[in-house]
């Protein structure tokens, strides 16, 4: 996993902090968006702090990507996390949008942080089919299959259950299934 905290809120369950705590104690990766109000939340300080002693236990724990996003002073303390910064904060930059800022980031990033995605990680095998799958789906045409012939085939192809469950909630069946377009998965699922 790559932690990513985009929307620096406190959730209304009592259990929040504990939740983003615990995903940061076993992420592989985090980007981390330095800020003035990066270093006043004591949330993210705690958050580096963790990730500090994950790198000095072993330095192959987690990798910080860090990105400067305003000019601030690094506490010495911290420093070893954010070398090698991506820095926005140059005159060149000023003018920039949030878009175009964000391209860099991600031109800058994304060969080496694909290392760290789910979708590079080693394949683990499906769970052994299911006895409620009969195999019946494959006698069908595709435009008469029901919800429950599509999670089969998704799980026939092997297909891991976070895209399965995906398809479940927007009650995909056979019909819809066929008029799927590349663009309607990309934006709806």
């Amino acid at each position: 996993d790559i932690w990513f905290d985009k929307d620096e809120v406190e959730m209304s369950s009592s259990c929040w902090l504990s939740q983003r705590l615990e995903t940061l104690e076993k992420c592989r990766a985090a980007i981390i968006f330095l800020s003035q109000n990066y270093f006043r939340c004591s949330v993210a300080l705690l958050e580096t702090k963790i990730l500090l002693e994950r790198l000095k236990s072993s330095e192959k724990s987690v990798k910080v990507f860090p990105v400067l996003f305003s000019p601030v002073e690094i506490p010495k303390d911290l420093s070893m996390l954010f070398e090698g910064a991506i820095d926005l904060t140059g005159a060149y930059l000023a003018n920039m949008s949030l878009s175009e800022k964000s391209s860099i980031v991600i031109g800058n990033l994304s060969v080496e942080i694909d290392q760290y995605s789910l979708i590079r990680a080693p394949f683990h095998p499906a769970a052994p089919p299911s006895s409620e799958f009969t195999g019946e789906f494959k006698s069908k045409k595709l435009c008469k299959w029901s919800l429950e012939d599509v999670q089969e085939w998704l799980h026939h192809k092997g297909i891991r259950e976070f895209y399965r469950q995906t398809f479940a909630e927007a009650m995909i069946d056979g019909f819809l299934l066929s008029s799927l377009t590349d663009e309607a998965l990309s934006q709806y699922l």
